[in-house]
């Protein structure tokens, strides 16, 4: 497992027992988001300071980085693994190739800060959630499927809710991580 931290390190676990593998210096602001690649073999890790980091779980050596445009607010990895996404402050949501760092697909329109990312199972759609309480369904083409607003544009508010999509039917589940209701 990985956890981001305020002093800046991605922490490492071993989930069997509990215990610190490894601390990752290396960031200049927090980490807000950390996913591994589906064969386990890197961690990428979203950081405030505008920056992706890519680790090698193994060993714990940084294997590239990608500079962003803002600081990083969410971050997601693409089911297959050869992509991930990551959103920022600015309302920017951003794709990237896992195997070389090069910029992809660009989610536009979104007016406040993104809040969550999520992938359908099999990696063709893509849920963006901003802290105003929209959210925006993609194609991974870019090409947007639907907006629709959710409550209001606290941002208490904007993180009660989180989108899911589903592999039988292919909706978007929301979900109150306070209650479990749908």
């Amino acid at each position: 497992a990985a956890s981001g931290a305020t002093n800046n390190t991605l922490k490492l676990w071993n989930v069997a027992d509990g215990t610190l593998k490894a601390e990752l210096p290396g960031h200049a602001g927090s980490i807000v988001a950390a996913a591994f690649t589906p064969n386990g073999q890197e961690v990428i890790s979203a950081s405030a300071d505008k920056s992706l980091r890519w680790w090698s779980a193994a060993d714990g050596k940084a294997v590239r980085s990608v500079n962003l445009p803002a600081a990083a607010t969410a971050l997601a990895m693409k089911p297959d693994g050869t992509a991930v996404v990551a959103g920022t402050a600015e309302h920017q949501v951003l794709s990237f190739a896992v195997a070389s760092g090069q910029a992809g697909t660009t989610f536009p329109g979104h007016d406040a800060p993104i809040t969550a990312l999520s992938f359908s199972p099999d990696g063709t759609q893509l849920a963006c959630r901003a802290a105003d309480g929209e959210l925006r369904l993609w194609e991974w083409d870019g090409t947007l499927l639907e907006a629709r607003r959710l409550g209001g544009a606290s941002e208490e508010n904007s993180k009660s809710i989180l989108a899911a999509l589903t592999a039988e039917s292919n909706n978007v589940l929301l979900l109150d991580p306070e209650t479990g209701l749908t």
